[in-house]
């Protein structure tokens, strides 16, 4: 070994692998097959703010790190249900 630490530093080989190749922002087709979110509940998610999106053309795009979020916030307010 040449001492230096592999590129990622500690973090675990998943999370390298999202960084570098997870997109930025996905279709609303896209993200319905990876939340499993109904469309219509994308809308509203999205409709209510806590979804954001961005326009490109008259296309509307997904902002990945604002359906981690989501599904984080739902996470932390399901663990702290148990906890109750």
């Amino acid at each position: 070994m040449n001492g230096r630490k592999p590129k990622g530093g500690d973090k675990p080989p998943t999370e390298i692998f999202r960084e570098q190749y997870m997109p930025i922002t996905v279709r609303i087709h896209d993200a319905v097959r990876l939340t499993g979110i109904s469309r219509a509940r994308l809308y509203e998610l999205i409709r209510v703010g806590k979804i954001e999106t961005v326009k490109l053309e008259g296309s509307r795009l997904i902002l990945v790190e604002s359906l981690h979020a989501l599904i984080n916030a739902l996470r932390d307010k399901a663990d702290s249900d148990k906890e109750a």
